[in-house]
């Protein structure tokens, strides 16, 4: 380590706004008595509270460019030594990490729980310094060694460590925040004008699949993936999870929970997942974004570095669940019930993503039938769309599903994906709804600009639909069999999962989950009392 980096680290780096880093190292700090050295090893986690009072990030403007690099910068440059030390950790002594990432896959849960996710970013930094030296060897787990609490304690505490940093540099880096303040160690964004962010994601859990939704849409959807990969994500992993093993590749271990799957296997299982959901080196250093079957096309060049940075802010696992290994020179995965299930989890909050990139994938193999891949992709939306209406009907506004005639004419606006309408306290209510397949886990790596744009380009849509059914109202009331009076008109974006940003001209976005609620809402309470950004997408008839 260089003398800035124990700089950075040592809790004092930063006294006043004119300092500038410089060589500590030895010298005691006036505050608290201790040298740099001992304060780096005990603020190895760094608390963000601590860290912005160093940094001045308190109350800071983000949209001074040279103060937000300038920031950026030093948070990097933390996290790169912090990196570092996990990585020493690690490669000092592999047969404890070995034996640490066995007990950490074990306890992987079915539920999405917090705790989890935080296990799973520890277990894929310790994995990546890990696997760059090659398959991880179990021979040295064999042989019974386990870490002592003290190395476990500090990898920890520098996983976790190097998480926060990720997600704030995540953050702090977005073109979607004007501001940022830290308190009690929490990062809080100030949203630019024309943005909210909304961070909270609800993924499908196993323990929700029995709902008709997520069942009709799992069996739709596995054609489509069979005829372009050879295989569904969704029944791939289902031979693990029921049983705990698949039958013939896979074989059970002393750890309870943790699965050894044979890689050489000549069975066509072991094949599909040797070759799609097994976290190679290669496979992870040389991919853009996680995806089931590594299907997304793009390549990157990472070092070690950015493979750790990768570990620790985006779940990799989710997609490719079983770590590269050898057992007596046979190539083999590593995996537990929990990770998988979590995986089959993602598969299905994925579906929408999966059939995109399927569909891509259709277009440049001429063995495919792309039109009939496409048109099966096409189908799955259709339900999405079926299903939305039936949460606004079952909620108390009869809606419509992928309306293109009206009158037997096409419409000029496009295909309405939800139509409906009820009378409210005061009179029709007229609703506008554009299905958009958004899924937050493909944004996680690049930032929310994608987002961003997908959510934009459904606003624009929503809104020259709303428009069309405001000017057109008597012909809209009569075929919903409404009174023929002048109605409000309430336009909203629905995604399958909750987690996107609502553009500035006020279009709510809500999930699929939440349309019931929506329309409980719409049918028995008067426009004025709706919350701020449901009205923010509601206009008078008379209006437009």
């Amino acid at each position: 380590m260089t003398d800035v980096d124990l700089t950075l680290l040592g809790k004092h780096w930063l006294r006043d706004e004119d300092s500038r880093p410089g060589t500590f190292s030895g010298k005691r700090c006036e505050e608290c008595g201790w040298n740099n050295l001992v304060a780096l090893e005990h603020f190895y986690d760094i608390d963000l509270a601590d860290l912005a009072s160093e940094v001045h990030l308190r109350s800071i403007d983000l949209s001074d460019t040279d103060d937000r690099e300038d920031i950026l910068n030093r948070v990097r440059l933390a996290r790169a030594t912090v990196g570092s030390r996990i990585r020493n950790l690690v490669l000092d002594h592999p047969s404890w990490a070995i034996a640490w990432l066995v007990a950490m896959i074990a306890g992987v849960d079915i539920k999405r729980s917090t705790d989890d996710a935080n296990r799973v970013l520890a277990v894929q930094q310790v994995y990546a310094c890990l696997v760059s030296a090659g398959p991880i060897d179990l021979s040295m787990f064999a042989a019974g060694t386990l870490a002592p609490d003290v190395w476990v304690d500090q990898i920890a505490r520098l996983t976790q460590t190097m998480s926060r940093l990720s997600g704030a540099i995540l953050e702090l880096g977005s073109a979607t925040a004007s501001g940022a303040s830290i308190a009690s160690g929490r990062l809080r964004l100030v949203p630019s004008d024309d943005l909210i962010w909304m961070t909270e994601v609800n993924l499908s859990r196993v323990e929700d699949l029995d709902r008709g939704y997520h069942r009709d849409l799992v069996q739709t959807v596995d054609d489509v993936e069979e005829v372009v990969y050879g295989a569904s994500a969704r029944c791939l992993l289902l031979q693990f999870i029921g049983s705990g093993s698949a039958v013939g590749i896979a074989r059970a271990t002393a750890v309870p929970g943790v699965l050894v799957v044979d890689l050489e296997s000549p069975d066509q299982t072991a094949t599909l997942l040797n070759r799609s959901m097994v976290l190679t080196f290669e496979r992870w250093r040389s991919r853009t974004v996680p995806s089931f079957f590594s299907a997304d096309p793009r390549r990157v060049h990472r070092t070690e570095q950015a493979l750790l940075v990768q570990a620790s802010s985006a779940n990799w696992l989710g997609f490719a669940p079983l770590l590269h290994a050898q057992m007596d020179s046979v190539s083999v995965g590593l995996t537990s019930i929990g990770v998988l299930a979590q995986a089959y989890g993602q598969a299905v909050a994925a579906i929408s993503s999966r059939l995109h990139l399927a569909s891509n994938v259709a277009a440049v193999d001429r063995g495919l039938d792309v039109a009939a891949v496409r048109a099966k992709a096409r189908d799955v939306h259709s339900e999405f769309e079926r299903a939305a209406a039936a949460e606004c009907t079952a909620g108390g506004v009869p809606s419509m599903s992928g309306v293109e005639l009206m009158d037997g004419k096409r419409l000029p606006c496009g295909e309405i994906d939800i139509l409906g309408g009820c009378v409210g306290p005061r009179g029709p209510v007229l609703l506008v709804g554009e299905c958009k397949n958004f899924d937050f886990t493909f944004f996680k790596d690049l930032g929310p600009d994608q987002a961003r744009s997908l959510i934009r380009k459904g606003t624009d849509q929503v809104i020259r639909k709303r428009s069309w059914v405001g000017l057109n109202w008597p012909r809209i009331t009569r075929s919903l069999q409404l009174p023929s009076i002048e109605p409000e008109v309430l336009a909203v974006i629905v995604t399958r999962t909750i987690a996107a940003p609502a553009e500035q001209d006020g279009i709510p976005v809500l999930a699929i989950a939440e349309l019931a609620s929506l329309a409980t809402l719409v049918a028995t309470m008067p426009s004025d009392t709706w919350p701020r950004h449901v009205r923010r997408g509601t206009v008078a008839a008379a209006d437009l």
